[in-house]
C-alpha cells in the first residue's frame, strides 16, 4: 500500500504482513539506579491541596523572557557556543522519506557532556551575557524536572518514576533531572522524531557545529522567581513567526525562508565575536550566533497518519507551558513519507493559555511543593535532597513522591568556581539595592548636610558616562581631600571622590585566606588620616556614602591608601612619569605600560583576575586620568611579564592603592576567585622556551 498523490492511503486497508520500511523496536537496555539516600518524608498530591490556596492568585506564568541561550558543539571535551542557535525551519517541499531514527539518543544531553554539574552551563551563559538575571532568583530548574512534578501533581495516568536532584546555593534552590547513568540513552527508539526535524531544519553558518541548542528563561511562577531551562527544536523565520503572531495556523509551504540572524542581531545586539575559554569550570566557552526571539521558537512532532484523529496537542501542552513555547509544528506521515499537505506550523499561545487557566488547580498545588521543597532543602545544614517518584508501597497503581537525603556520590549543582561567581553577583546585586534604600533615605532625613545635589557639585552637568553614574570627582582641585577605592559595582570601575564630601566611616571585615593566616586592621575617617597594618589585611571596606558610591570596596595584602590624586605605580622607567597629573599624561603612561610589558594581545588573559576585579580601560569613565588603573590593573589588559615581575606571594605591589592580587593556594572565602594554574603553566613554558638546550 503507497499513498497517492494527494498524501492519502490507497484502498485495501492495512496489510497484516510486516512491512520492512517500517522500524522494528530494539530491546530495551536496563540501566542501574544509583543508590538512595535516607528517606525523609513522603508525599502524595493531595498533601499539597490545602497550602496551594495561597498561591491560586499567583498560579500563572507572568513576565516570561529570554535571558540566554547555548549551543553544545560538536567536540570530545565540553563545549558551548554563547548565545548560540537553533536551527531554522527550512520544510522540505513536496513529499520525501528521511532515514528512520538509527542513532545514539541520550535522554539528558547535559548530563552526558558535563555530568559533574549538567546545569552548570545555563548558569555560566546567563554569568556571561546577563548576570543580573541570576540576582535574585528562587529557583533554578531544567524543563524536564518541572514537568516531572507537575505530572505527580496532576496525578498522571501513566505515571512515571524520576528522580530529581536538589540543591540550595545561596538564595537559589537548583532542581536538576537525575537519570541513572549521565550516558543512559533513550532504548527502542522507533520512527522518524529525529530524523525528520534533521531534515527539514538547518544550521546557520555561524553556529556550524552545534549539536543541539538549549535556552534560558526567567519567569515568575507562584511568587518564585524561576530560571528554566529547555532544549530548543528550531525557530521560525521572521515572516513566519510574524503570521503566527495573528493567531493563524499556516502549512508549511506558507512559511518563507528568511534569516532571522541579521534581524534579530540587530533587535538583541548579542552577535558575538568567537572563542573564549573559561578553563576553571572545565567547560569551554566560545562566543558566536544570536539570541532568537522567543516568539520564534516552536517544538516539533511526528505521527504516523493513523494518529490524524487523535488530539496530539492537548497530550503536549504541559509541557509547553513549562517552557512557553509558542509555535507547534505537527507532520504526519505514512511508512516514513511525509506530504507538505500533512504538515502544519501552528501558533499554539491561546491553546497555552486556557490550559493554564483550566489547570490552576493543579499549579497553585506545583507551587505549593516548590515553596515546601526549597525550604526544606534551606534548613538542612548541607542544603541538599532528592526526590524520588516511585510507586506507593500501598499498591493500587499509585505514585508517591519520596523526600530523600543526598548522598556524596550525586555530587554538587555547581563547581566551586562557578558557585564563587554567582555569589559575587549576588553580593554586588545586594549592595546596590542596600545602597540605593541607605542613599535615599539620607537624602530625605540627613540634617547635618546640605540636601542640594548642586552642593555637592552633582548636578546635570557632571554625569559623565552613558549610565548616568555621577562623577565623584566633580569637585575643584583645590579641595585637597581625596579618596579612592576599587568598586565591585558596574564591572569593578575605579572611583576617585572628595572625602570632606561623601564618605563617613570606613568598617572592615576581616577575611583569612589558607596558607596565609595573616590578619590586619584599619581604622579612622576618610575625611582624615588612614591608619593600620595593611600588610596582610583581606577585608571587605565598607564606604557608607550619602550618595550612590558603592558600599563595597576591597584591599588586598601588600596594600596603601595613600591621598594621592592618582594612583602611583610601584615601578616606573625613565620614560614613565611617576605620578601622572594630567589626562594626555595619564594617556602617555599607559602607552608605555602597554610597550613595556608588551600587552598589545588584550585578550591573553581575560580570566586570570578575580572576577569582582574584572576591570576594564574602555569603560572606565575619564575622571581625572583614573583611566590608567583600569588599563594596568584590568584583566584583559594583564599581560604575563607584568605578572611575572610584579606579582609576588600575597598580592603584586603595582599601584599603592590596591594591589590586585591573588594568594597562592586554595582560597577558603567565596570573596576571591582566582585560578592560578594558567599563570603558572605560561611563565613555565616560558621559562623553557628561554632555557638554553644541552647539547647531545
Amino acid at each position: 500500500m503507497m499513498p497517492n498523490r494527494h498524501g492519502r492511503y490507497t484502498p485495501g486497508g492495512w496489510s497484516s504482513q510486516p512491512n520492512r520500511s517500517f522500524p522494528q523496536r530494539q530491546p530495551v537496555r536496563e540501566w542501574p539506579a544509583p543508590e538512595l539516600g535516607p528517606r525523609i518524608q513522603i508525599f502524595q498530591p493531595t498533601d499539597f491541596d490545602a497550602p496551594a490556596k495561597q498561591y491560586e492568585d499567583s498560579a500563572s506564568i507572568t513576565g516570561c523572557e529570554a535571558v540566554g541561550s547555548y549551543s553544545w558543539m560538536d567536540s570530545p571535551a565540553p563545549v558551548i557556543m554563547v548565545p548560540g542557535m537553533p536551527p531554522k525551519w527550512t520544510p522540505v517541499p513536496g513529499s520525501h522519506k528521511p532515514p528512520t531514527d538509527n542513532g545514539v539518543y541520550y535522554r539528558d544531553p547535559n548530563a552526558r557532556r558535563h555530568p559533574a554539574h549538567p546545569l552548570e552551563p545555563a548558569v555560566l551563559t546567563i554569568l556571561e551575557t546577563d548576570p543580573e538575571a541570576v540576582a535574585n532568583i528562587d529557583i533554578v530548574a531544567c524543563s524536564s524536572a518541572l514537568g516531572n512534578l507537575l505530572r505527580f501533581i496532576r496525578g498522571s495516568e501513566q505515571p512515571k518514576k524520576f528522580r530529581i536532584l536538589v540543591e540550595a546555593v545561596g538564595a537559589s534552590v537548583f532542581f536538576t533531572r537525575r537519570e541513572n547513568d549521565p550516558k543512559e540513552t533513550i532504548e527502542g527508539v522507533i520512527g522518524w522524531g529525529h530524523t525528520f526535524p534533521e531534515a527539514n531544519t538547518t544550521w546557520g553558518e555561524e553556529v556550524k557545529g552545534s549539536e543541539d541548542n538549549q535556552r534560558i528563561l526567567k519567569y515568575k511562577f507562584g511568587g518564585l522567581n524561576c530560571l528554566v531551562r529547555f532544549k530548543c527544536d528550531g525557530y521560525l523565520p521572521c515572516e513566519g513567526a510574524d503570521k503566527e503572531k495573528n493567531g493563524e495556523a499556516s502549512s508549511a509551504a506558507g512559511v518563507q525562508s528568511g534569516d532571522v540572524g541579521s534581524i534579530t542581531a540587530q533587535l538583541s545586539g548579542t552577535k558575538l565575536t568567537p572563542s573564549t575559554p573559561f578553563a576553571a569550570s572545565k567547560v569551554t566557552i566560545q562566543h558566536g550566533g544570536t539570541l532568537v526571539p522567543q516568539s520564534q521558537v516552536f517544538d516539533i512532532k511526528t505521527r504516523s497518519v493513523r494518529k490524524r484523529d487523535e488530539e496530539v496537542l492537548s497530550q503536549e501542552l504541559q509541557r509547553l507551558w513549562v517552557a512557553q513555547i509558542p509555535n507547534f509544528i505537527l507532520a504526519f506521515h505514512q511508512h516514513g513519507v511525509f506530504w507538505e499537505s500533512d504538515r502544519t506550523v501552528r501558533n499554539v499561545r491561546p491553546e497555552i493559555e486556557q490550559w493554564e487557566k483550566t489547570n490552576k488547580p493543579a499549579l497553585a498545588r506545583l507551587a505549593a511543593l516548590l515553596h515546601k521543597v526549597s525550604a526544606m532543602a534551606r534548613e538542612r545544614d548541607d542544603g541538599k535532597l532528592e526526590l524520588c517518584h516511585v510507586p506507593s508501597q500501598t499498591g493500587g497503581g499509585k505514585y508517591v513522591l519520596e523526600i530523600r537525603e543526598q548522598l556524596d556520590s550525586a555530587g554538587d549543582v555547581l563547581s566551586v568556581e562557578t558557585r564563587g561567581r554567582l555569589a559575587m553577583v549576588r553580593e554586588e546585586s545586594d549592595e546596590d539595592e542596600v545602597d540605593d534604600a541607605i542613599d535615599e533615605k539620607r537624602w530625605e532625613s540627613d540634617g547635618d548636610y546640605d540636601h542640594s545635589k548642586d552642593h555637592y557639585g552633582l548636578g546635570q552637568s557632571y554625569y559623565s558616562d552613558d549610565d548616568f553614574v555621577p562623577d565623584f570627582t566633580a569637585c575643584d582641585k583645590e579641595c585637597g581631600q581625596w579618596g579612592a577605592g576599587i568598586s565591585a559595582r558596574d564591572g569593578g570601575r575605579i572611583w576617585l571622590f572628595c572625602k570632606t564630601a561623601f564618605v563617613s566611616r570606613v568598617e572592615l571585615e576581616h577575611r583569612r585566606w589558607k596558607d596565609n593566616p595573616r590578619s590586619g586592621n584599619l581604622s579612622g575617617d576618610l575625611s582624615g588620616d588612614l591608619s593600620g597594618d595593611l600588610s596582610g589585611v583581606t577585608p571587605i571596606v565598607e564606604l557608607r556614602s550619602l550618595l550612590h558610591i558603592p558600599r563595597v570596596y576591597k584591599i588586598y595584602p601588600n596594600s596603601e591608601i595613600l591621598d594621592y590624586r592618582y594612583f602611583r605605580p610601584s615601578s616606573s622607567s625613565s620614560n614613565m612619569p611617576q605620578v601622572p597629573s594630567t589626562q594626555e599624561e595619564a594617556k602617555a603612561w599607559v602607552h608605555e605600560f602597554y610597550r613595556l610589558s608588551d600587552a598589545l594581545d588584550a585578550s591573553k588573559f581575560k580570566d586570570i583576575f578575580a572576577p569582582d576585579s574584572n576591570l576594564t580601560f574602555a569603560n572606565n569613565p575619564p575622571m581625572h586620568g583614573a583611566d590608567i588603573i583600569a588599563a594596568a590593573m584590568g584583566a584583559q589588559f594583564a599581560t604575563l611579564e607584568y605578572m611575572k615581575h610584579e606579582w609576588r606571594y600575597g598580592g603584586a605591589a603595582n599601584f599603592t592603592l590596591v594591589t590586585n592580587g591573588p594568594h597562592v593556594g586554595k582560597i577558603e572565602s567565596v570573596e576571591v576567585f582566582l585560578d592560578y594554574t594558567p599563570v603558572r603553566e605560561k611563565m613555565a613554558e616560558m621559562e623553557a622556551a628561554a632555557a638554553p638546550v644541552e647539547a647531545k
